[in-house]
């Protein structure tokens, strides 16, 4: 870091939220888009584009249903990562109390 600037050219911060489905991803990545951050997920499974049916390689079509990437490059301002990292624990927290609820 220098000064409020990170000293990387852009990267991709990949997290993964296991269990959750498609319709909660899509949830999930619209509110984070909502707060402001640069986020995304809709990633497909590459087997599928090569004629695999769905089903072929499970442990593939888990992580894309349960992957995320912020995106981060030399202009953002190291508050703004933190406040990002903020609101991510916030909306995700919030999407996991909400589904403690629907299960009780």
């Amino acid at each position: 870091q220098v000064g409020d600037k990170v000293t990387f050219k852009g990267v991709r911060y990949v997290c993964r939220l296991p269990g959750i489905g498609w319709g909660v991803q899509n949830d999930l990545g619209n509110a984070l888009r909502a707060a402001g951050l640069n986020v995304s997920h809709w990633y497909l499974p590459a087997h599928w584009l090569c004629g695999y049916p769905a089903g072929s390689l499970p442990g593939v079509e888990e992580l894309s249903r349960e992957v995320f990437q912020f995106w981060v490059d030399a202009a953002t301002p190291f508050p703004a990562i933190e406040a990002g990292a903020q609101a991510v624990t916030r909306i995700v927290m919030a999407f996991q109390n909400a589904a403690t609820k629907g299960a009780n």
